[in-house]
Parts: structure tokens; sequence; C-alpha cells
């Protein structure tokens, strides 16, 4: 304090180090008063340990014993992470190849013009201090290529390999037993928690190469299985969609019902007995109405009928159920309940409902005692009945799509059954697509890194804030996307206008330019060929089975002939068609790379306008898609261009709408039960499988692989089975256009579309050869016939 030789400088100081009440303040740092006598003891003894052995730094008992655990707890904080050769560097191993760094505070600290001034003017014990205890060594730059004050190693800090490849911070022997436990456990338990992860995720990964041999067997099974679905599906669709109406049906129904049980279910019964009453209640109102309506009146040998001695002369007529008192009784008189015969032989009367009331008594209040919940139950129970209701009617006069949906689906799973080989199409684009987008990975991290060095500022700035920016206000460093980082170099720091900028600009490990541009639309074009030369040649191969007289299905390679149109004939119609689509998938990466820039400059009305078009533009892309699939299934049937047959496909699809969607309907749930059958199958078997060939093996790992293979298999069999169906669909579509001109000549219809086309089969044809060529494989038509 004395070198401050004004008030207001004084007052300054104190205010900078906390040590009075200033609005820059939030607390108090941990100081102590020193004076030029004991600052000699104090500062060189504390400065010594970081200089000194490690015993003497970690010990409790020491200058720094009382902060240390502090300093230590936040590591992330105080330690700078360095790239080290290996982990048998330490601190001895420097030898006479150090480097020296004495330490200098950041022109920017609020302490540096105290710290100056002592080192310049201060007390020579103070100046010979800063000069000898201020002074590291550090790792030479063969070791730590980075500036001195980042290669300065903490003293007793050791480097050790655990368990994996990868490093840990130890603390060496040297250090007292209990502070050393106490603070390396805070260091390496969360590497030991990671690396325990990674240990046992190598002993399950270790488990199932053991288990390869299982694995391919269970590869194989799962096609024979997926194959298996498709033999089903031609036999049990009808079946299973029927039942998928009847059962949406149902529910719809069941949950009406459910509701307006709860809404009238009384305190201490339970749901289902209200529910089961009500339903009884419901059913006896009904019949009795139904032979009242019939009769006009109740069978006089009734047991419904009472005597005329409690009601009167004639007063039995059309009795209903009610309960009986004489007319002018008074209410005393009047039956509360009415009892009725039982037919258990232990309980002759009990008390039940009146026929015509619906809903019992509760006279200990309801299980829902919020009267307008129990409306609003009661009017969701009316609701669904109603939804229902308009469900049944759909379904009554749809009842003729959906034959012509499920006929489609058999016709596509004989198809798909029948030729396996057609499932290596999506196998061989997948490998396509891995090799090409591996490649051009590999040549665009090339481009990607050629980061420009004007693309940052080189300058200084002067807070972080200036540099980062605020939530609302980009900075100097990251006003453009991609982002670099902001740093601060205390080693470098600028004085300018007599304040000190510290804090710089990092260029980003990628950036974008035109080049990078032209390369990333080749790769969506060529994605969209690939998926485009796929749809078409399974259409086409579907379109070629389709035509071929029944009689011959299945003797003639539609697969190979499939792809011999699409490279001969069709290659120009699906580049550009894939092109189309390479455009608007660029347009809204595009828009994407804008709104990161807005989300940089902190623009948020245009961050949100961009989000908007390119959800609108994903909705195009999607259309153009479904599009696209149905006009290369155009020019697989008529040999169209892709404008011709884009615009059929269109007018088509605009035309038969409600068949379109029937198909879409029934392709859904097929789909779904499909997932669930292969991989439920799959999984089960492998399991089998596992327990055969490796009892000792962990299942965990290899079943998690079967589920995997399963859905793969699966996805690949049901996208072919899925196109198979809209190319059948399509052909359907023809074939009833042009009934007139094939009539006579239609023996390449299924048999399971001449009922819907109103076809007869022509006489001397086999009508099962479309069925027989379905069992084509002699192993599979040989259990059929064992069966």
């Amino acid at each position: 304090m004395g070198l401050l030789t004004t008030t207001e400088a004084q007052q300054e100081y104190l205010c900078t180090c906390c040590l009075s009440a200033c609005s820059r303040c939030t607390g108090a740092y941990k100081v102590q008063k020193l004076d030029s006598s004991n600052v000699q003891e104090i500062i060189s003894g504390k400065m010594s340990e970081f200089q000194g052995s490690a015993s003497t730094l970690f010990n409790a008992k020491g200058m720094n014993g009382d902060y240390f655990t502090e300093i230590w707890s936040e590591a992330a904080k105080y330690f700078n992470m360095v790239c080290l050769p290996d982990c048998t560097v330490t601190y001895n191993s420097l030898n006479t190849t150090y480097r020296t760094w004495t330490y200098t505070m950041a022109a920017d600290d609020p302490f540096q013009p105290y710290w100056s001034l002592l080192n310049t003017s201060g007390p020579a014990v103070i100046k010979d201090t800063i000069t000898n205890s201020f002074t590291f060594k550090a790792f030479p730059t063969s070791i730590c290529p980075y500036a001195a004050s980042k290669c300065v190693p903490m003293p007793g800090v050791e480097f050790s390999e655990i368990m994996q490849p990868g490093g840990c911070l130890e603390v060496s022997e040297l250090v007292d037993g209990v502070m050393a436990e106490a603070l390396e456990s805070m260091s390496a338990d969360a590497f030991q928690t990671e690396f325990e992860g990674l240990t046992s995720f190598g002993t399950l990964f270790g488990e199932a190469l053991k288990t390869a041999d299982t694995f391919a067997c269970v590869a194989v099974t799962c096609v024979v299985i997926a194959l298996l679905y498709m033999v089903l599906l031609r036999f049990l669709v009808g079946t299973c969609v029927w039942l998928a109406l009847f059962a949406v049906l149902v529910l719809f129904l069941f949950g009406g019902g459910l509701l307006i049980a709860r809404s009238s279910q009384c305190q201490g019964a339970e749901l289902f007995d209200t529910g089961f009453q009500m339903a009884v209640a419901t059913t006896t109102y009904l019949a009795s109405s139904a032979t009242n309506a019939v009769n006009q009146a109740v069978d006089p040998n009734s047991y419904e009928v009472l005597s005329e001695e409690l009601l009167g002369d004639g007063g039995n007529g059309n009795y209903t159920g009610r309960n009986p008192y004489l007319t002018g009784a008074s209410a005393d008189t009047k039956a509360a309940t009415i009892w009725c015969f039982t037919s258990d032989s232990e309980v002759t009367w009990q008390e039940c409902q009146p026929i015509g009331v619906l809903r019992p008594a509760c006279r200990n209040g309801f299980a829902v005692p919020d009267e307008t919940v129990r409306q609003i139950l009661e009017y969701a129970a009316y609701t669904s009945w109603v939804i229902g209701a308009l469900y049944l009617f759909l379904i009554l006069c749809f009842c003729s799509r959906i034959r012509e949906a499920i006929a489609i689906n058999k016709v596509a799973a004989i198809f798909v059954a029948g030729n396996p080989t057609l499932l290596l199409v999506p196998l061989i684009q997948a490998v396509l697509a891995v090799l090409w987008v591996g490649s051009w990975v590999f040549f665009a991290s090339f481009l990607l890194s050629q980061v420009p060095e004007d693309y940052t500022p080189s300058g200084t700035f002067a807070t972080y804030a200036e540099a980062y920016g605020t939530a609302t206000t980009p900075g100097q460093c990251t006003d453009k996307w991609p982002t670099g980082f902001t740093y601060k170099d205390d080693d470098n720091c600028e004085i300018v206008n007599g304040t000190a900028q510290c804090w710089r600009c990092a260029q980003p490990r990628y950036a974008f330019d035109y080049r990078f541009a032209a390369s990333f639309f080749m790769l969506l074009w060529n994605n969209a060929f690939n998926i485009a030369c796929g749809q078409f040649i399974v259409a086409g191969a579907a379109a070629a089975w389709f035509f071929t007289p029944n009689s011959e299905k299945g003797r003639r390679g539609s697969t190979r002939q499939a792809v011999w149109w699409a490279v001969r004939y069709h290659l120009g119609s699906l580049a550009f068609g894939s092109f189309i689509i390479a455009v608007v998938a660029f347009i809204r990466y595009c828009l994407l790379y804008l709104q990161k820039q807005a989300e940089a400059q902190k623009n948020r009305v245009m961050v949100m306008i961009l989000r908007i078009t390119r959800c609108c533009l994903w909705c195009l892309e999607n259309f153009l898609k479904f599009i696209n699939k149905n006009a290369y299934i155009q020019i697989a049937i008529n040999g169209h261009n892709f404008c011709t047959a884009a615009k059929k496909a269109f007018f088509l699809i605009l035309n038969n709408a409600l068949r379109f969607g029937a198909v879409a309907l029934l392709g859904s749930v097929i789909n779904f039960v499909g997932y669930v059958f292969i991989i439920a199958a799959t999984v089960g078997l492998g399991y089998l499988y596992l327990l055969g060939m490796h009892p000792e093996a962990l299942p965990i790992f290899p079943i998690i692989s079967y589920v995997v293979c399963g859905y793969v298999v699966s996805r690949l069999t049901l996208n072919v089975f899925g196109l198979a169906v809209s190319t059948f669909q399509q052909c359907f579509l023809l074939c009833e256009e042009e009934k007139d001109k094939i009539e006579g000549h239609h023996d390449f219809v299924p048999t399971q579309m001449l009922r819907i086309l109103q076809l007869k089969p022509i006489e001397n044809q086999n009508t099962a050869d479309l069925d027989k060529e379905f069992f084509q494989w002699r192993w599979l038509w040989g259990l059929v016939k064992m069966g």
C-alpha cells in the first residue's frame, strides 16, 4: 500500500482485491496482507513447493496445504491439455533440455499494474522474490510444441496407461498416502468409469466375434424367414387384413364402452364390473324392447307379470320392469328397490337393475367425483362410437377397393418369393453407396480443410464479449459459420490506445467454398441416381414378370432383363429424374447454410423464415421422390421418357387417389407386421442357435447383432415388396383401362386379379400355374408335398 501515493489509488487497489465494498465485487478473495518483513518467507515458501519435490507440495501441512485441494478439484480450469508422445514423460526426464518461463501477469489482468509496480519499484526483497521464485522449468519444444507457459508440468503428476491405450493423471508415490488417494481419485475415477465401460464393451464384442459362425447361420436363416413371410403373406394377407380392420372397429367400440363405464363407475366398484353390468343391462333392455315391439304386450305366463291383487285389474298390461306400486300410494309405501330371482342356489333374492336403466345408482358417490370430468368421459365415449360407425361405413363402402388391394399384395408376395435374387439389388445399392460416399468424404475432406488465411480476424480484442459475442450481438470471431473459437493469448497481449487486448480468434477446422458446393451437389446427384437405378430395376423386373404368360412366369430372367433396359434404354431418364431431386435437395441445404449464417449473426427472424422455407422444400422434395418413383414404374411399363412418364404417373395417382390410399394403408399394416415377424423370428431362432453352438457365450451382443440383421433383411425385403406392390397396382390399372383390348389375350393376368377385372380364365389355361411358380424352389416344394 505504501507504493500507492494517493487515496484514490489505494481505494482502487482495495476494490481490485475485493478487500473493501466495491460494485465490481461479489465476494472477497482469500488473500492476506503481507509486509516486507514476512513477504519473502511466505511467498518464497509457497513458490518453492511448486518448484521442489512432490512430497513437499502434496503435504497437507505444507505452505499450500490449505489451497491445493481447491486447485486440484478445478484441474480443468488451471491445467492445459497438451499432447505428449508417450506416458513416460515425467518432471525428472527433462534433464538439461528444459526451457524456462518466468511468470508474467497478463496485460488485461486487473492486478497487472500492481504486479509491475512491485517488480520495478517494490522493496528489494519482493523484487528478488519475483525474479527467483516465479521462474519455472518447461518441457522442450520437441516434447511440448507450444508456448513455454503452456508446457510447465505440475510437480508430482505422472502419466500412465489404464486398461486401454490412453493416459490418465496419476499422483507420484512420494506424495503423502491419504492426500494422494484423495487427489488421485478426483482425476482417475472419471477415466476409470469410462474405461470400465470400454472394457465391458470390448468383452461383449469379443463374445460376438467368437460366435461369428452362429451369426452366419442366423443371417442365412433370416433371409429364409423373410421369404417365408412372403409365402405366408400370399395365403394369409386377406385374413390378416380383415381381422385388422375388424380389430380397429372393436377398438373404437370397446374404447367407448370403457369411457362410458368410467363415467358411471361407482365409488368402490371395479371398472370392468361396472362395464359388464351396463352391458348386461343394455342387452336386457334391447331384448325386452324388441320383444315388446313385436308382441305389443308381455306374455301373461312370463315371470315378469305380477298378480292382479297387487296392481289391480289390468295393471299388469305392457309391463316393462317398472317398480310396481298402487296408484295414489304415498311415497313411504313405494319400494326403493326391485328384487329378482337369482340362479344361485344359496341366494334366492338380490337387488337388480330396472329394465331401461343402464347406469347403476351410486349411493356412495362416483369413482370420478368431478361431474365435468364425467361429462367429458361420456362425450368422448359417444365420439368414439360415432367414429367407429363412420369407420364401419367406410369399410362397407370400400370393400371392393380393399379386396383389390389384397389381391395386389398377394401377387406382389408371389413375385418377391419367386424372385429371391431381386433382394440383391438393394444390397448392391447399399455397397455402392457406402463405397461412393466413403471415397467422396475422403476427397471432400481436403476441400473442407482448406480454410482461407483471412477467414477470421488476425488482430486482438479487449474483451471476451467483443471476440465471442453475446446472446444478441455477434462477436468478431463468431459472426460467420462455420464458426471458429476464441482464446486468450496471455503471452502476446497488445496495447492499443492504452487498453490491453489479449483475446484472439482461432480458425475453424473446416470451411465451405464453391469447390465444396460443386462436390456436394455431385454427391446428392449420384446418390439420387443410385436410388433411381434400384427403383427402376425392381419395377422393370416386376413389370416384365407381370406381362409374362402365367405358364412361363419364373422361367425368364426378369431381373436381368430389367438391368438391360436400364443400361440400354433409360439411363438418361433416370439421370434427369435424379437431377431434379438433387437440385431441390441442394437448394434445401443451401438454405440450411444461410440459416447457420443467420444464427451466427443472431438474426432470429431470418432463422425462423429460413426454417419454414426449408420445411416447405422438404415437403416438395418428398413429393417429387414419390412422383419420381411412380414415373420410373411408368417408364418400366410403357417405355416413356421421364417427362411423359411423370405426367402420366401424376394424373394416374390423382384419378385413383382412393385406390392408392387403400394400398398405402394396407402396405403400412403389412410392413409393420413384417418387421415384427422377421425380427422376432430371427432373434428367437438365433438364440436357440447360440445355446446349441456356444452355450457358454454371453448372449447380449450376439442378440443385438441378430436384431440388426433381422431389421436390415426385413427392410430390404419389404422395400422390394413395396415397390413391387406399386408396380403391380399400375399394371392392374393399365389392364383395367385396356380391358377390351386384352380380353381373350389375358393369359398373363395373375389368377388373383381375374375376378376383380371380371375376366374369365382362358380355356386350357392352368390357373394353378402361378401358385405352383410360387413354390419354384425344389426344397420348398418338397416340404409342401411332404406336408
